[in-house]
């Protein structure tokens, strides 16, 4: 991920709220199917006008979004198989 983009996306949500070390990818890089694609960015909004500024930069950069609950699904829908944004959504509990 570009530096900027980073930066960009630690100001929509804060930096306690991205991750991108490898060890919290790999722990997005699943689902129940066990089919596994690492991120390249783990992103946990807090509302949801945080997740449109997200999906907003991702989309003018290019950059792949795959929205994740609790990663429980068996259809492959969160395994993010092109890189790019997992979107976590378990911090919306309104």
């Amino acid at each position: 991920m570009d530096g900027n983009f980073l930066a960009e996306i630690k100001k929509i949500v804060g930096p306690q709220y991205v991750m991108d070390a490898e060890e919290d990818r790999i722990c997005y890089s699943f689902d129940a199917t066990f089919r596994d694609y690492l991120p390249d960015l783990i992103v946990k909004p807090g509302s949801v006008e945080e997740i449109q500024a997200v999906v907003r930069l991702a989309a003018k950069s290019g950059v792949p979004v795959y929205t994740r609950g609790a990663g429980t699904g068996l259809s492959g829908g969160s395994v993010p198989v092109k890189g790019g944004i997992v979107l976590v959504t378990t911090r919306l509990n309104k």
